[in-house]
C-alpha cells in the first residue's frame, strides 16, 4: 500500500486523482462487502434488512459508540494521503511503528493491559529507530525534486499513529463489550463514515468534482489501492481469528523490509548505514514486544496450601463418616 500510493502521488500523469474520492470509495465498497457477506449468511436480503434494522436503531446507544471510531477513521484515512504525499514509502512505514507505541499507552490507561519491561524496552528501541530513519531522510532524500514537506508527512503519521491507537483500543473495547458480529459492527461504522467522506470530498475538491466527476485520473494502480485498502482490514480480521499475535508481527516484519526494498529499486530511496540501523531496530523491537509478554507467576504457595486445606477436610471428613 504505502508503495502504490507513493508511487501514484509521485509518477507523471495529466490529471492526478483526488485522494478525497479515493477514500470516499474505500467506504463504499466496505459497506457493500459486509452487506454482502450478511445478505449470504442470512440467506434473504428481507432477513439481512431486519437484522440492521435491529442493530442500527434497535440499539442506539451502541450505534452511537460506533461513532467515535467512524469520525476518526474518516480523519485518519485523509491523513494517510497527506503523509504518503510528503514521505517517502520506506520512511512512512518505519515511522508508522510508533502506533504500537501509542497503542500500548492507551492499552494500558483504558484497557487496563499490562505491558513487560522486555515490552516497555522494545517500544523504545522503537522509537530510537524510527527516529534514525527520520533523520536520515531529512538529511539525505534523492527525492526533493518530487518531495513536499517531510515535517507536514511526519506530523500526520504522527497523527495518524495516536487516532489508530485510539479508535482501534476504542472499539476493541466497544467489540468485546457487545453480541455484534464485527460485519455488522463494520456496517455501522461504514454507515457513518461514508456520509463523513463524501462531505469532506465535496468541500475539500467541489470545483475538480463538479468538473471531472469523482474519477477523474483514475486508472488501474487507484482502483488497486482503493479495493485493497478497503478490504484491507478484513483481512487483518481473519489473521487476528486464525493465527497469532507474533505471525502478525512477522508479516509485518517482512512487509517493512519489502518495502524498503521497492522504494530503493523504484522510488529513488537511497539505503544508508543509518537507516539499515533504524530498521533492524524496528524489526527488533516488533518482535520482541510479542514475544516477550507479561508472564503471570503461579501462585504456588497459595495453591499448596489450598490443597492442603481440602486434603484436611476430606480427611476428617472420611474419618466423622
Amino acid at each position: 500500500m504505502p508503495l502504490m500510493v507513493r508511487y501514484s502521488k509521485t509518477r507523471t500523469v495529466k490529471l492526478d486523482y483526488l485522494s478525497t474520492s479515493s477514500v470516499f470509495v474505500m467506504d463504499a465498497i466496505r459497506l457493500i462487502s459486509c452487506s454482502t457477506i450478511l445478505m449470504m449468511k442470512y440467506g434473504s436480503l428481507k432477513s439481512f434488512v431486519n437484522e440492521l434494522n435491529i442493530a442500527l436503531f434497535g440499539n442506539l446507544r451502541e450505534t452511537f459508540k460506533v461513532c467515535v471510531p467512524a469520525l476518526i477513521y474518516a480523519v485518519q484515512n485523509n491523513l494517510y494521503y497527506i503523509a504518503l504525499a510528503n514521505l517517502e514509502a520506506a520512511a512512512y512505514s518505519i515511522t508508522y511503528q510508533l502506533r504500537t507505541l501509542t497503542t500500548a499507552i492507551l492499552s494500558t490507561i483504558m484497557l487496563g493491559k499490562q505491558i513487560s519491561t522486555m515490552q516497555w524496552g522494545s517500544l523504545v528501541m522503537s522509537v530510537v529507530g524510527v527516529a534514525a530513519v527520520h533523520y536520515e531522510q531529512n538529511h539525505n532524500s534523492t527525492d526533493d525534486d518530487r518531495m513536499g514537506n517531510r515535517m507536514i508527512g511526519f506530523a500526520a503519521v504522527i497523527a495518524i499513529c495516536w487516532t489508530s491507537a485510539f479508535a482501534g483500543v476504542y472499539f476493541e473495547k466497544v467489540l468485546k463489550g457487545s453480541s455484534t458480529d464485527i460485519w455488522m459492527q463494520n456496517i455501522r461504522l461504514s454507515m457513518i463514515q461514508l456520509p463523513i467522506s463524501g462531505i469532506a470530498m465535496c468541500y475539500n475538491d467541489w470545483d475538480r468534482v463538479a468538473e471531472g466527476g469523482i474519477f477523474q485520473g483514475w486508472d488501474w494502480l487507484v482502483w488497486t489501492i482503493t479495493i485493497s485498502a478497503a478490504l484491507g482490514g478484513f483481512l487483518v480480521s481473519a489473521v487476528m481469528k486464525y493465527a497469532d499475535n507474533i505471525q502478525k508481527t512477522f508479516a509485518q516484519s517482512v512487509a517493512i523490509v519489502l518495502t524498503a526494498i521497492g522504494s530503493a529499486a523504484f522510488l529513488d530511496f537511497a539505503p544508508t548505514p543509518l537507516s539499515f540501523f533504524g530498521m533492524t531496530s524496528v524489526l527488533i523491537s516488533v518482535y520482541v514486544y510479542y514475544a516477550f509478554p507479561v508472564r503471570t507467576e503461579p501462585d504456588s504457595k497459595l495453591n499448596a496450601n489450598d490443597i492442603n486445606q481440602t486434603d484436611d477436610v476430606a480427611i476428617k471428613t472420611n474419618i466423622d463418616l
